[in-house]
């Protein structure tokens, strides 16, 4: 009986490895939250359609408040936290009545209605604006 030898040899290259650099989905991060945050600032200076007092036409329910101080969209702050998480905040009190609505007062499109329309805009090929979730968190 005769044997046969058999020498296999495999030579693995290099392998290769995609990824997306914690640095860029910050940035684009922040770029939204930004978005957001000016997009707000616009809503405010539209014009509302709801009653109007001493010259102001205030908004209506389901609309964006409109500005009469500023101090709301002055106080918008968009934050980072790490790579992959960032909020849109206000620290105006009564930024929570606005978004919850009152016993005499109907809720008004806040701050995550225009991050969610800021994402919408976003093109369907923008695969990060489809992987992002908006939760809500709220503090009164």
């Amino acid at each position: 009986m005769a044997s046969v030898s058999v020498k296999l040899s495999v030579k693995i290259g290099k392998q290769l490895s995609a990824h997306i650099e914690n640095a860029t989905i910050e940035d684009w991060l922040f770029d939204r939250l930004n978005d957001a945050r000016n997009a707000f600032i616009m809503h405010a200076t539209e014009g509302g359609s709801g009653r109007t007092y001493g010259g102001h036409v205030a908004s209506a329910p389901g609309e964006y408040p409109q500005s009469v101080t500023g101090q709301l969209a002055n106080s918008i702050d968009p934050q980072i936290h790490d790579s992959r998480s960032g909020t849109l905040t206000s620290d105006v009190v009564y930024a929570g009545f606005l978004t919850s609505g009152t016993s005499i007062m109907e809720p008004r499109r806040m701050l995550a209605d225009v991050l969610e329309e800021v994402i919408d805009e976003r093109p369907n090929k923008d695969r990060l604006a489809q992987a992002v979730k908006i939760g809500a968190a709220r503090t009164l």
